[in-house]
């Protein structure tokens, strides 16, 4: 991998570019960028290592303490891991993309402090001497982390200012995802928060708020709290969570760990701090801000359409519900509009990865409002194949389904009550299959088109 696709990745991942310059500097030192590579004491060569180990055939990866991967692993109960989580997610261990996802979540859970610091720290010399003396810990520790925070700082002259935006998240997504929760009613009491209708009330308890509560450090406190809860930034940051995944959506909404998004105001000062804020010309994906100055922002939502003069949204939190608005552009209570970091296709960036294996599954359309016009209003998704452990927004989704269906799956419970957790697990996949063998589809476990087609008619 090259510097800048390093980095690229790193800021994907919610770093700031200080923080991904230094996890850059040391990657880069620990690999040279080379996600197979294995320290030189081995005597294979990185393929066949990688191989063999892939393969079965060689049995001492776990404790040979030879370095291995972007980021050297050498101890044995971090290689044990490594190697659990590689396995579980069927992939080969050199595997790049994987690496920085292990790396992540091995950071967030056993290297909070260092996490901290990539994810909020403006200083790349602090974020690759952190890294370095606390995550890679490697032979003299405090000259390594020194010059590897120098080199930082270069990488940083280099890559900040050339932009990061190589990959194209499809908006389009996050706005078929609006329409199919159209009609959810916040609840009375924290009870029935998957079903769209029951336990209706104005306490602000919902089911987006649960769900990113269940994100440990997703913000900086718990969220789905009843009365004083306003939901509406809550539930546009758990769309782009269940749409794109957690990392991709920190990144698109411009927003570190632990953060204060939930609030309208420092949501839109997220987009305003990363150059992403504008005062006119919404276009559709856009998050819309409602107040009259930066002190008052209080109220939020996502656009789906701009015609005519006016601008078309779907707003959680709106008469204690999501609902579909419309609004004149120049209307006084519009503050701006914040613009998560989709990407540009026309300068042939590439789509997200995740797109090679949907499946189409076709929801029925809903009818069309009389304004704007028909065509902005009828739409097709497509829809991933789903099966044993994949873990993704989308499983949430069916998990959420065949709960409210009275289906044992998922793992987390919340009140006592069975709760999605993202994971498609044995009693995910057994919930699938008795729900097809009850519903004439063939009983394979997995979720494709047409069991899609059937599960969406009971959302």
């Amino acid at each position: 991998m090259t510097e800048f696709e390093i980095f690229k990745k790193c800021v994907a991942l919610g770093m700031t570019k200080a923080g991904a310059a230094g996890c850059t500097a040391n990657i880069l030192a620990e690999s040279g960028g080379k996600p197979n590579n294995v320290e030189d004491r081995s005597p294979m060569s990185d393929e066949e290592y990688t191989a063999a180990v892939d393969s079965g055939s060689y049995d001492g990866f776990c404790e040979d303490r030879l370095g291995y991967g972007l980021f050297q692993y050498t101890l044995p109960s971090r290689k044990e891991k490594y190697l659990a989580y590689f396995q579980g997610h069927g992939v080969s261990i050199g595997d790049a993309a994987t690496q920085f996802y292990f790396a992540a979540k091995e950071m967030r859970e056993d290297y909070a402090f260092v996490w901290n610091v990539l994810t909020h720290t403006g200083d790349p010399y602090e974020a690759a001497y952190v890294m370095c003396m606390k995550f890679e810990r490697p032979a003299n520790t405090e000259a390594s982390s020194e010059r590897r925070g120098n080199q930082a700082k270069e990488i940083y002259e280099r890559c900040a200012s050339a932009g990061v935006e190589k990959v194209y998240y499809n908006p389009q997504k996050m706005i078929d995802w609006g329409y199919s929760q159209i009609g959810y009613h916040e609840k009375e009491t924290n009870d029935q928060l998957e079903d769209f209708t029951a336990n209706a009330g104005d306490q602000n308890w919902n089911k987006y708020a649960a769900y990113l509560d269940s994100l440990p450090g997703f913000y900086n406190g718990k969220k789905n709290i009843g009365p004083y809860g306003m939901w509406c930034d809550i539930w546009y940051d758990a769309g782009m969570v269940i749409c794109y995944g957690r990392e991709a959506a920190q990144y698109l909404i411009c927003q570190p760990n632990n953060s204060a998004g939930a609030g309208c105001k420092c949501s839109a000062q997220y987009y305003d701090a990363a150059g992403r804020f504008y005062r006119s010309g919404p276009e559709p994906g856009d998050q819309i801000f409602f107040g009259t100055d930066w002190d008052h922002v209080d109220h939020t939502g996502l656009v789906v359409a701009v015609k005519n003069g006016r601008v078309y949204t779907i707003e959680g939190n709106t008469s204690n519900m999501v609902a579909e608005r419309n609004y004149p552009l120049d209307g006084g209570g519009i503050f701006g509009y914040g613009r998560p970091r989709w990407g540009n296709p026309e300068a042939g960036e590439a789509e997200a990865p995740g797109e090679d294996t949907n499946v189409p599954a076709t929801p029925e359309e809903p009818e069309s409002p009389a304004d704007p016009a028909e065509d902005a209003y009828h739409y097709s998704v497509q829809l991933p194949l789903l099966r044993k452990d994949d873990e993704s927004g989308y499983v949430w989704t069916i998990q959420a389904i065949l709960i409210e269906l009275g289906y044992d799956c998922g793992n987390k419970r919340l009140f006592q009550r069975e709760k999605p957790d993202g994971e498609f697990g044995e009693k995910t996949e057994k919930a699938v299959a008795a729900f097809q063998r009850e519903h004439g589809l063939i009983p394979d476990g997995e979720v494709g088109g047409d069991t899609w087609k059937v599960l969406l008619c009971h959302k």
